[in-house]
């Protein structure tokens, strides 16, 4: 888990800058070390999934997941070595299969409470409500005809907006300026999107970031590059590069002295990466994962700190199921998981 943290904080630090030209919302995004697809829960029938948790021949607990028939995960309960509940996160969908609600609770009472509306697909709001208190609106969203995002607000726990973003467009759903507001409705930072060629002569604009993209075909390959110009002058960039029919097999990101600082390969999918690297501003590797699959599914990968392998991490599989994994440390087992599978929607 540290590990994948540090690879989340060094995306989120890629830009360079103190806020984000979206208010993009990750409304479901819960980490799952054990993860299996919901098309493979569904077509299986399983509502229920048993995790054990070994230390060397000792439990030290488990986790319960159960499902519906299309697959959604219902709940997930924590347990300790006695099998007595200590958390348990609870969800709710809707007739397309989007998650609604989340609840989290501790010893059985209430902590935390998530509440998402959709139009069709597009997410419109989030609440936010601790224990049994009155809920209040986090985040909102709204569209034009085409769908297109045009606006979106920032609460605070008054209820009052925090931040404001405003977004324009050339075409359909095609950006050409996100613009964020604060509180008093002043302008934080502006980022236009009509830079559209490589070499192009930009100035400095206060509070603007100006973002370049352009692509290139290169040996069979699309490489779509972007590139970042803020108010200082300093050019921070992303370079991607797709197969022919556009599968992702490789991305490098660039700070301002264009010294390549994350470097990630891919089996044509970003739900399957090869290696990842991060690297220090001196350009030395600092930390590293490197992944293995067998017949389509993930079956070891290794984090590794400036070329040494620190951690392993092996899963056994049963088809398509998930039914052990295990954490070594330092070339030592430190932690077994085995999971049951239960069926009933076959």
């Amino acid at each position: 888990m540290k590990q994948l943290l540090i690879a989340v904080f060094i995306m989120l630090g890629y830009v360079g800058i103190s806020q984000s030209e979206f208010n993009d919302y990750r409304y479901y995004n819960t980490y799952d070390r054990f993860y299996i697809p919901k098309k493979t829960i569904k077509n299986k029938g399983v509502n229920k999934i048993t995790t054990q948790n070994y230390k060397g021949e000792k439990l030290v607990g488990k986790s319960i997941k159960s499902f519906d028939s299309n697959g959604n995960l219902l709940e997930v309960k924590y347990q300790d070595k006695k099998g007595i509940t200590k958390n348990s996160t609870k969800y709710t969908y809707n007739d397309s299969n989007i998650v609604t609600s989340i609840k989290n609770y501790k010893k059985g009472k209430l902590k935390l409470s998530y509440y998402y509306e959709f139009d069709t697909n597009h997410l419109l709001a989030v609440y936010y409500q601790k224990g049994d208190n009155e809920k209040h609106l986090t985040n909102d969203w709204e569209y034009n005809k085409d769908m297109c995002m045009v606006e979106s607000h920032h609460y605070k726990k008054n209820g009052k907006i925090k931040f404001t973003w405003e977004y324009d467009y050339y075409d359909k759903c095609k950006l050409s300026k996100s613009v964020l507001y604060n509180s008093k409705n002043k302008v934080v930072q502006t980022w236009t999107y009509e830079c559209k060629s490589e070499g192009e002569i930009l100035k400095k604009k206060k509070k603007e970031t100006q973002v370049c993209k352009w692509d290139t075909i290169t040996n069979d390959n699309l490489v779509k590059v972007v590139q970042y110009f803020n108010e200082k002058g300093e050019i921070r960039k992303s370079v991607s590069k797709y197969t022919a029919d556009t599968l992702i097999i490789e991305q490098k990101f660039y700070d301002k002295n264009n010294i390549l600082f994350y470097y990630v390969t891919y089996d044509k999918s970003r739900s399957r990466p090869l290696e990842q690297i991060s690297y220090s501003h001196k350009g030395k590797e600092l930390f590293a994962w490197n992944y293995k699959y067998e017949n389509g599914k993930q079956v070891y990968y290794n984090y590794s700190k400036k070329g040494k392998i620190k951690s392993e991490y092996k899963k056994e599989y049963d088809g398509d199921l998930l039914i052990m994994s295990s954490v070594y440390y330092q070339g030592k087992l430190i932690m077994n998981y085995k999971m049951d599978f239960e069926t009933k929607y076959l």
